[in-house]
């Protein structure tokens, strides 16, 4: 995806995102809020278990605003997003040249050279970057 400041200035961040059904929040890097100089909205703190820790416990997290473009439509979705400090170790690129071979579409076929996942979004942001408008299931 795409990762605007909200105002619109500047640069997108091209980064790789997490989607995680199960996380009700959106998060961002601090290395993302300081490349794009996003704002902070206030601070929240959380009973978290996350980014790869066995403990869960209180803590506190800056909020801001970012605005992201998804893959599937190019749409531009407004979210806040809290920071923290990194969402996953860093991935080595792999290379899903089959999966493309057999026509799945992938957002990241392996060619962008961005090892660190700079983004989680999660369920309740979900289909908002993918589809953002409604879709119809059964009848």
């Amino acid at each position: 995806v795409k990762i605007f400041h909200p105002s619109g200035k500047g640069e997108p961040v091209v980064a790789k995102v997490l989607i995680d059904s199960a996380a009700t929040r959106a998060y961002v890097t601090k290395s993302v809020r300081n490349r794009l100089g996003l704002p902070m909205l206030g601070k929240e703190r959380l009973n978290t278990l996350m980014f790869g820790r066995s403990e869960t416990g209180l803590r506190e997290f800056d909020n801001t605003e970012v605005v992201v473009q998804g893959w599937a439509t190019g749409e531009k979705v407004r979210q806040q997003a809290l920071i923290a400090k990194n969402i996953a170790h860093p991935m080595a690129p792999v290379r899903l040249t089959n999966l493309a071979k057999l026509g799945v579409p992938l957002a990241d076929n392996g060619t962008l050279d961005i090892a660190e996942i700079c983004m989680l979004i999660g369920g309740d942001q979900y289909w908002d970057v993918l589809l953002p408008q409604p879709a119809i299931i059964g009848k």
